[in-house]
């Protein structure tokens, strides 16, 4: 396979992984790619590569885990890139499932998140940044040592924090999270059937987290979205 760049007219070619390519993410002037390849063109780079415009860089200490040294995904702000996975040490400063790299260095966000067990290996499979806060969600059911903090969590530079569960009932009433840092627009769907769909919320340019509530799921046997 190959990592490609499309300009408008056509695609070209900027490097070809040993292995796949989970996440992409660009950010002055730099193209990080994440997944689980070991090296890009010839150039080692465990999980995690940057593309400068003109050659493929390692990115400090690759990530660790002795099954599956992976990274799926990827987000940026203006000075940090945040990794998330199934790894269990970026470089040299432990950081269990997620990382932060400024440049020159691997960071733990808090001692990162766990699983439950010995067999649940903790997963970050994505990443948002917005507000000065890193929002995290995956197969974890803790952060930072908290474990009232499943799934979904938010970091601000110094402590983890719940933002409640990615699904749920509030006062009786279906519920859930969204999260982008992009702006990008989202609709929610919902059925009592699978054959008729009823669009119940839409989310505009949503930079950040936002809960939606479906108040007319209190009296209802069954719903799907």
């Amino acid at each position: 396979g190959s990592i490609q760049h499309w300009n408008g007219s056509q695609w070209t070619v900027l490097g070809t992984p040993n292995d796949t390519v989970f996440a992409l993410a660009a950010a002055g002037g730099v193209v990080y790619a994440g997944g689980s390849f070991s090296k890009v063109s010839g150039v080692d780079a465990q999980g995690i590569a940057g593309w400068n415009g003109s050659q493929w860089l390692s990115l400090g200490n690759p990530v660790v885990n002795p099954l599956m040294p992976y990274v799926y995904s990827i987000a940026l702000d203006q000075t940090n890139v945040y990794v998330g996975g199934p790894f269990t040490t970026p470089g040299t400063n432990g950081g269990n499932g997620i990382a932060r790299f400024d440049g020159t260095q691997w960071y733990a966000l808090g001692g990162g998140v766990t699983g439950g067990t010995l067999d649940s290996a903790p997963v970050v499979n994505a990443i948002g940044v917005a507000n000065g806060q890193v929002y995290a969600g995956g197969a974890f059911l803790a952060a930072g040592g908290d474990a009232t903090i499943k799934y979904f969590g938010a970091w601000n530079g110094t402590n983890w924090s719940s933002l409640g569960p990615r699904i749920g009932f509030v006062d009786g009433q279906f519920s859930l999270f969204l999260v982008d840092q992009l702006g990008r627009t989202y609709g929610v769907d919902a059925s009592t059937n699978f054959l008729s769909w009823t669009r119940v919320a839409n989310f505009t340019n949503l930079g950040g987290y936002w809960q939606f509530i479906d108040s007319a799921s209190t009296n209802i046997s069954r719903r799907y979205y």
